[in-house]
C-alpha cells in the first residue's frame, strides 16, 4: 500500500500551527500508523519581512498584525494559551518574539534532506512559544538546530547563503496557486485539503478513513 501523502502549510509563528501538529502527530501514534503517512512541511509566512521593534511586548505586536487593541491582543493570546493547554503544550505569549520566518523555513528545508524536518518544525514552535526565542538571531537558530541532531557548520553554511530560498519560494507560490489563505491547511495526496488546528480525534478519523479507503 503507497502511503498516504499529506503535505502541510505552515507558519512557525502560527499558535494553531503548532496546535494541529501536536494532535496530527498524537492521532498518528494513537492509531499506530507513522510508516503509512508521509508529512512534508510547506512553507508559509504570516508576516514576512518583519522587524522586531525594540521593546514591543508579543500582545503590542500582535494587535498592529491584526490591527486590533493591546487589551484584546491578551485576550486573543490568552484564549489561544488555553486552547493549546488541551493539547498538552505550555505556551508563554508573554516572552514570544515575533521575527521574519524566512531562514527558519530554509532550515526546515534543509533539515527535510536529513529527515529532520518534523523535528525541527517542533523545535522552532517550542522556541518561539514557550521559550521566548527570537528566531531573527542567527545563533539562536543554530542552536535550536543542534539540538535535534544537525551538524551546526552546515547549519552556518545555509544561513550565511541562499540555499532552500527557491524551495521556500515556491511552497509560498503554491499556497497562491491553491488558494491558500491560511494555516495550517492539510493538503492529502493533492487530492482534497482541510485547514485548522483540528482535536486529535478529528484527525484520527480521517486518518482513518483515508486509509480503510486505500
Amino acid at each position: 500500500m503507497e502511503k498516504i501523502k499529506m503535505e502541510i502549510w505552515s507558519d512557525v509563528f502560527c499558535p494553531y500551527c503548532y496546535i494541529g501538529k501536536t494532535n496530527l502527530e498524537a492521532a498518528i501514534e494513537e492509531l499506530g500508523v507513522s510508516d503509512k503517512i508521509e508529512l512534508e512541511w510547506k512553507s508559509y509566512q504570516l508576516k514576512p519581512g518583519y522587524k522586531q521593534v525594540p521593546g514591543e511586548t508579543a500582545n503590542q505586536s500582535l494587535a498592529k498584525h491584526l490591527r486590533i487593541t493591546p487589551e484584546r491582543a491578551r485576550e486573543l493570546n490568552q484564549q489561544v494559551s488555553a486552547s493549546a493547554a488541551q493539547s498538552g503544550l505550555n505556551f508563554n505569549t508573554d516572552i514570544m518574539v515575533w521575527a521574519d520566518s524566512f531562514d527558519a523555513h530554509r532550515l526546515i528545508h534543509f533539515a527535510a534532506t536529513k529527515g529532520l524536518s518534523s523535528a525541527l518544525k517542533g523545535s522552532f514552535f517550542k522556541a518561539v512559544f514557550e521559550e521566548g526565542k527570537n528566531l531573527n538571531n542567527s545563533d539562536d537558530l543554530v542552536l535550536i538546530a543542534k539540538s535535534i541532531g544537525l551538524e551546526a557548520e552546515e547549519v552556518v553554511q545555509v544561513l550565511q547563503s541562499d540555499q532552500f530560498s527557491r524551495e521556500v519560494c515556491k511552497d509560498i507560490e503554491e499556497a497562491q496557486v491553491f488558494g491558500i489563505q491560511g494555516v495550517p491547511t492539510f493538503v492529502v495526496n493533492r487530492e482534497y485539503a482541510f485547514s485548522g488546528a483540528q482535536p486529535k480525534n478529528n484527525f484520527k478519523q480521517v486518518l482513518s478513513q483515508l486509509l480503510a479507503e486505500s
